[in-house]
C-alpha cells in the first residue's frame, strides 16, 4: 500500500488523527467495553486515507495478538477484497477462505479462482436441502426469524411470539423494534415456511469449523454501515475487534461503500466485474433478504433472469421462489394502500 494511504505523513492530517486512533484502539484492547455512537460516527466522518490507517493498525494488532494464526474471509466482494489487499501488503502470508455455497454469480467463483492461497470450503447441507428443512430466507434475519416463530407457535416461543405481535416484552415493557410490521402479517399465513437458519448452515458454521480445525481468527470486511444491526453490534463490542477463543476483526468496521470504491480507485485494486454489470451487492443470488428495498419490476430477481436466465429459471421453477415472491410483492402492494 502506498504512503499516501497508510502512512502519518500525507498533506490530510492523518498524522494528528492516527494519534487519536491510538489512544481508542488501546482502550478497545485492554478494556473492550460499549462504544458511544459519536465515537463511531467521527471515525465514519474521516477520509477513507485516515481510515486506511485505522485499519492497518488494527489488523497488525490482531495479527499479532494471535501470532500469525489470522485468515481472511474472502466472498469474492468488493469489501473482503479491499480487505485480502490491505491484510497482504502488510502480510503476504495470509490465507484467505471462500465459502463455496453454490449461491455465488458465476462471475465471483471466477473471480476467486485469479488469487493464489486462498481455501474453498463446502456447507454440508445445499441451499434446498435448507429451505426444504427449515425455510426460506426473505427480507431480514430479524423479519425472518419473527415469521419463522409464528409459523411454528409452541408453548415455548409464547413470549417472543407475544414480542413480535405486540412489541412488549413479558414483564410489559416497551420494546418496538423487535416488533413484527403489520404488513408482513400476510406471510404468517404463506404456503411455504420461512426462516433465518440459511446464513447459519451455508457459511457460518462452515466457517467456524474451518476456524476451529485450523485454530484460526478470522478478518472480515463487515462494516457498521453495512445495517442497523451491525452497528449496533460494533457499538456493543465496543469496536472492530474482538478476542479470545473466538476473535474477530471487522478491518472495515468505519468505512462505507463510498471508501470502498475510493480506495478500490486509487490504489488500482481489481474487483470482480459483476458490478459492471449492475449489481450493486454480490451476496448469495438467490437469497431473499433485503427485497423490501427493491421493487417488483427491478430487483435482484429481474437482474438475474437477464444475466443468467438458467439459474433464474432453476430458481423461479425448482426451487420454489416464484411463489414465494409473489406473496412478498403481494405485502409490499398491500402496505401502499
Amino acid at each position: 500500500m502506498s504512503r499516501g494511504l497508510t502512512g502519518g505523513s500525507q498533506g490530510s492530517g492523518g498524522g494528528n488523527r492516527s494519534d487519536f486512533f491510538k489512544g481508542q484502539y488501546m482502550n478497545e484492547i485492554e478494556k473492550p467495553e460499549r462504544l458511544p455512537a459519536y465515537i463511531l460516527a467521527q471515525r465514519q466522518s474521516l477520509p477513507m486515507s485516515c481510515k486506511a490507517i485505522f485499519s492497518t493498525k488494527r489488523i497488525n494488532a490482531f495479527y499479532d495478538h494471535y501470532e500469525g494464526q489470522v485468515v481472511v474471509g474472502f466472498s469474492g466482494g468488493k469489501d473482503s477484497r479491499v480487505v485480502l489487499d490491505l491484510v497482504r501488503k502488510l502480510h503476504p502470508d495470509v490465507r484467505g477462505v471462500f465459502s463455496d455455497t453454490g449461491l455465488e454469480y458465476p462471475e465471483i467463483r471466477a473471480f476467486v479462482k485469479t488469487f493464489e492461497d486462498i481455501d474453498w470450503i463446502k456447507p454440508v447441507k445445499t441451499f434446498k436441502q435448507v429451505i426444504s428443512e427449515f425455510g426460506v430466507p426473505i427480507l431480514s434475519k430479524q423479519i425472518a426469524r419473527a415469521l419463522e416463530d409464528l409459523q411454528n407457535p409452541t408453548e415455548k416461543n409464547k413470549n417472543i411470539r407475544n414480542l413480535y405481535l405486540t412489541g412488549k416484552t413479558r414483564d410489559g415493557r416497551n420494546a418496538p423494534r423487535f416488533k413484527l410490521a403489520k404488513k408482513y402479517y400476510l406471510l404468517i399465513d404463506a404456503p411455504f415456511r420461512i426462516s433465518a437458519k440459511c446464513c447459519a448452515y451455508l457459511k457460518e458454521k462452515p466457517l467456524e469449523q474451518y476456524a476451529a480445525t485450523n485454530k484460526v481468527q478470522f478478518i472480515t470486511g463487515l462494516m457498521a454501515a453495512d445495517s442497523e444491526r451491525r452497528r449496533g453490534v460494533y457499538l456493543q463490542n465496543g469496536g472492530c475487534v474482538t478476542f479470545g477463543k473466538k476473535g474477530n476483526l471487522w478491518a472495515l468496521g468505519i468505512w462505507t461503500e463510498a471508501d470502498v470504491w475510493e480506495y478500490i480507485k486509487k490504489t488500482a485494486c481489481s474487483y470482480c466485474c459483476i458490478y459492471d454489470k449492475g449489481e450493486a451487492r454480490t451476496g448469495c443470488i438467490f437469497c431473499g433478504f433485503g427485497l423490501m428495498f427493491e421493487t417488483e419490476s427491478e430487483n435482484r430477481f429481474t437482474r438475474l433472469k437477464k444475466l443468467h436466465p438458467k439459474l433464474y429459471d432453476y430458481c423461479m421453477e425448482e426451487l420454489g421462489m416464484k411463489v414465494v415472491l409473489e406473496w412478498v410483492w403481494r405485502c409490499m402492494k398491500k402496505s401502499e394502500k
